[in-house]
């Protein structure tokens, strides 16, 4: 007779999965993915909530014919965002995020962790602060770099 596992047991696995705050591209599976995905041959990608680029960092090898656009709200990873791809062709920085209309958005900030920088507020630990950051409305930031369409896969 098959025994099923306990609810006990299986809804913390449930939970780690679905929070999934593994950011290492190289164990979470991106790093995979972008190589199945160089076949494509995408012309642009966006890096919404780059952060500091590490994501970008593994685009930008496994895509070598996109050109990227990385968006980073929180002005000091920004700042590190732009000083780490700021030179690199075919990579254009924006200091500031994505949103549904040109606006001003409060963000939860862990200093501690800035990957975990987010308009949600998580159960991360530790101590966080909130950030007023600008914001950009895709249709004009895509209107103003022309770009003529987004092509969505999955």
């Amino acid at each position: 007779m098959d025994r099923m596992a306990s609810p006990k047991s299986v809804l913390p696995r449930i939970r780690e999965h679905v929070q999934n705050f593994n950011y290492d591209c190289s164990s979470n599976g991106e790093s995979w993915l972008l190589q199945r995905l160089a076949a494509f041959r995408a012309a642009v990608v966006f890096d919404v909530g780059a952060n500091v680029g590490n994501w970008l960092a593994e685009a930008y090898a496994a895509l070598s014919s996109s050109q990227f656009h990385a968006f980073e709200a929180v002005g000091s990873t920004a700042a590190m965002l732009q000083e780490r791809f700021g030179n690199k062709p075919r990579i254009t920085t924006n200091s500031f995020g994505l949103w549904n209309k040109s606006t001003t958005i409060t963000l939860h900030v862990w200093d501690c962790w800035s990957e975990v920088a987010s308009y949600m507020l998580y159960t991360h630990s530790g101590r966080y602060r909130t950030v007023a950051c600008p914001v950009q409305s895709g249709d004009e930031y895509m209107q103003s770099n022309e770009i003529n369409r987004i092509d969505l896969q999955g």
